[in-house]
This record gives C-alpha cells, sequence and structure tokens, in this order.
C-alpha cells in the first residue's frame, strides 16, 4: 500500500511538473509571438491643433485583442509648428483635439495608410515649409482651406490644392484657382455618391462645404 502511495503521489508530482513546464512554455511562446507580431503602433494627425503623435501598443495576433494600454507620444514637426506659430492655421484650444489616423502598422504585416495620410506625407517635406516663407500671401489662403477640409475628413480633396500651390505663384489668381478646383472636386465627389446611391452623404458634404466656402457659387 505504501509503495502504491508514493507510486501515486509520484506520478501527481509528474504531472504537476509536466502541466508546469507546458504553461510556462505556451506563455513563452505566447509572449514571443504577441512581441513579435502583437505590434501595433501608429500616427495620428489632429485637424483641430495640427499637431502630430505617434502611439503604439500590443495585441494578441488573429484575435485583435488588445493586451496593453496605448501610449502615445507627441512629435515634434517643424511645418506644423510653423503654421500654428505664423497663423496659417487655426488652434482650437477651447475644443478637445480629434486625432485622425494617418498609419497603422500590425506586427511584420507591413503599413497600411489611412485618409490623413495624404494631407501629412507631403507635410513630411521641408519643401512647404519654406514654400509658406517665401508665399505668405499664399499660404494665408492655401493652409486655412486645407484646414477645413481636414476638419471636414476631406483629405482626398488636399493633393489637387497642393499641385496648385506648385505651380501657381500669382496671388490674384491663386485663391481663385484654389476654390475653383474645390468646387469642381467637390461637385463631382458628390456626384460619384449620388451614383452609389449614397444620398445622404452627399448632401452632407455639399452643404458642409457651402457652409464653409459661402463665397463659392455652389450648385
Amino acid at each position: 500500500m505504501e509503495s502504491s502511495a508514493k507510486k501515486n503521489r509520484s506520478n501527481r508530482f509528474i504531472r504537476i511538473s509536466v502541466s508546469l513546464v507546458s504553461s510556462v512554455l505556451v506563455a513563452l511562446i505566447l509572449g514571443l509571438i504577441i512581441l513579435v507580431q502583437g505590434r501595433v503602433s501608429g500616427v495620428e494627425f489632429s485637424p483641430t491643433n495640427f499637431q502630430r503623435r505617434n502611439f503604439h501598443f500590443f495585441e494578441i495576433p488573429v484575435l485583435e485583442q488588445q493586451v496593453t494600454p496605448i501610449t502615445r507620444t507627441n512629435v515634434s514637426h517643424p511645418t506644423l509648428s510653423f503654421l500654428r506659430k505664423r497663423g496659417f492655421v487655426t488652434v482650437f484650444s477651447k475644443l478637445p483635439p480629434r486625432w485622425d489616423l494617418v498609419s497603422l502598422s500590425r506586427g511584420l504585416s507591413g503599413s497600411s495608410d489611412a485618409d490623413a495620410e495624404l494631407l501629412m506625407t507631403p507635410l513630411e517635406m521641408e519643401y512647404w515649409k519654406s514654400w509658406s516663407e517665401q508665399n505668405s500671401a499664399e499660404a494665408k489662403i492655401l493652409w486655412p482651406v486645407t484646414q477645413k477640409l481636414a476638419l471636414r475628413e476631406l483629405y482626398l480633396l488636399v493633393p489637387p490644392l497642393l499641385e496648385i500651390a506648385q505651380s501657381e505663384t500669382n496671388t490674384l489668381d491663386f485663391e481663385d484657382q484654389i476654390l475653383a478646383q474645390l468646387r469642381s472636386d467637390v461637385v463631382q465627389l458628390t456626384e460619384d455618391l449620388r451614383a452609389e446611391n449614397n444620398m445622404s452623404l452627399a448632401d452632407q458634404i455639399l452643404k458642409d462645404a457651402k457652409s464653409d466656402f459661402p463665397s463659392v457659387k455652389w450648385p
């Protein structure tokens, strides 16, 4: 009987040991997977205060279940700082800042871009800080229009305006060209949305455009 009891205790000890080792191995493997493939990082842009920040956290891959708090870090950005300092954009200090996604990266799968990237990627270049310094009259026209579009999340309408700014330096014609391009793109966008039977969004975009740019002759 005593030998049988010892054997049972030995077997129980072995089972417990195997279970613990297995649990530790599973935890280590899961931790390694989360460390390598579970890191989520990205960039955000705030149209309300023209600032940029980075963020990261860890999640369980595939399940996309977050396992750590989000860490956010404000990033110094020379062009954004210059635009704020010179008053080319408005800082809505009394409103809680809104942050739009610029890009997102999950593990080793690479980065994917969001709409705000259409504005942030050009602003990464020193060119737009120099351009704004040398063309302050045009900058006072371009950046407020750009900010209004960003506040409406219409980042896709920004690149054509930047193309005009790169080629047009005649202040007398600049605002007319910017607003004409804006009108054309808004009208085209609303027509495309209506063709997709998205009437409510098309109507809202046109309504917002009329409110933001009352001097434009809208249809």
